[in-house]
């Protein structure tokens, strides 16, 4: 079977759990697309960017990028197991961020009607939801199971589900849904076995953006394989390296940068970037690449397969795009103090400047 890794570069691995059988899959690190004044992209998933003049278009680029650290050797410390967290996370990311990743991951390794589906690391649902609607409830038997460490993140997730199930049929409501349920448990604790009640269950599964925070990824991966099927099929996404994002990236230097002077939410924005690459590096796709085949292989996948995909996701303006940091554990902090958001949404402009001249990564995006 097999798995690619691609990346927002972000990426996606689709495997099967049959040696005998093997699936193509793409994987995606994506980038982002960001509009100014109605105008902007950036590529994604793995990258996030943003326009830096409203008046020239941006192409995408490869130009050599200054060394940054990463945190790759260890698992990212990125919490959401607060509510209001949680929420803004869904408001600044789910939706309009990650859905097109969701929608390009589900089309690499499609259920049909009638699959039973995992999602996991599942956060707020929005691969969930889309999960359900696309195994629907016209063959019987079709069910999707969320699975996630943050219980503030699973409120979010059911509430979607139960609004959904009261919703008319016409718009996606319970006659177009197949039943969803969702766990608490950590993918890999000893403490946490979700995979027990679910051994043999699955014919599909995935991890959204989920893998690079797990402190024990290949057991979490050989969980994963116990729960499918024979013959199942499973495909991830994670960032390709933030050097290839140059919106997260103007962030992180916005936030380390002598205008809001705070190096640890630079940090902090670098671990969903984390699985790419191990201390000082130029952030080579090959590493993450070869990580992530490596994990597959050694969790008992055969032929997994990973490679990198770009896209774009628009934000009406460069504050829009600055509002991703929305999802971060400091934002409370930051909103907290009017003059440093401020310079914090300066800051991001100008180093949306700096990265386009050294990467690219932005183009004009007409509106409408």
């Amino acid at each position: 079977a097999r798995a690619r890794l691609h990346a927002p570069e972000n990426a996606f691995h689709r495997v099967s759990e049959e040696p005998s059988m093997s699936g193509a899959a793409r994987g995606a690190l994506r980038r982002f697309a960001a509009a100014l004044e109605g105008l902007g992209g950036l590529g994604g998933l793995g990258g996030l960017g943003g326009m830096t003049n409203p008046s020239s278009p941006i192409a995408l680029g490869t130009r050599p990028m200054r060394r940054i650290r990463s945190f790759a050797s260890k698992p990212a410390e990125f919490t959401f197991g607060d509510e209001d967290q949680a929420r803004r996370y869904d408001d600044a990311l789910a939706s309009q961020v990650f859905r097109p990743w969701c929608e390009a991951m589900v089309e690499i390794n499609e259920p049909v009607p009638g699959n039973k589906v995992l999602d996991l690391a599942c956060g707020t649902g929005i691969n969930t939801m889309l999960l359900a609607s696309r195994v629907g409830d016209k063959v019987p038997g079709g069910q999707v199971v969320g699975v996630d460490v943050s219980r503030g993140m699973l409120t979010i997730a059911e509430a979607k589900a139960k609004n959904a199930r009261r919703a008319p049929a016409s718009d996606g409501g319970p006659d177009g849904l197949a039943p969803v349920t969702f766990h608490f448990g950590d993918a890999c604790a000893e403490d946490t076995p979700w995979h027990e009640p679910f051994r043999g269950r699955f014919d599909r599964a995935y991890c959204h953006q989920g893998l690079q925070f797990m402190a024990d990824p290949i057991e979490a991966l050989n969980r994963v394989r116990s729960a499918l099927a024979p013959g199942g099929q499973f495909t991830c996404a994670m960032w390709a390296p933030i050097e290839h994002q140059p919106l997260f990236l103007a962030v992180h230097r916005a936030l380390c940068g002598p205008d809001v002077n705070k190096p640890e939410w630079g940090e902090a924005m670098l671990a969903p970037f984390a699985w790419n690459s191990n201390g000082d590096t130029r952030g080579s796709h090959a590493e993450g690449v070869r990580k992530l085949e490596d994990a597959l292989a050694r969790a008992g996948f055969d032929a997994p397969d990973a490679a990198v995909e770009r896209g774009y996701v628009y934000f009406a303006d460069v504050d829009a795009a600055a509002a991703v940091v929305r999802a971060a554990p400091f934002f409370a902090e930051l909103i907290a103090d009017e003059g440093l958001h401020e310079r914090y949404v300066r800051a991001v402009r100008s180093r949306l400047e700096e990265v386009e001249s050294e990467i690219g990564g932005f183009e004009r995006a007409g509106v409408g």
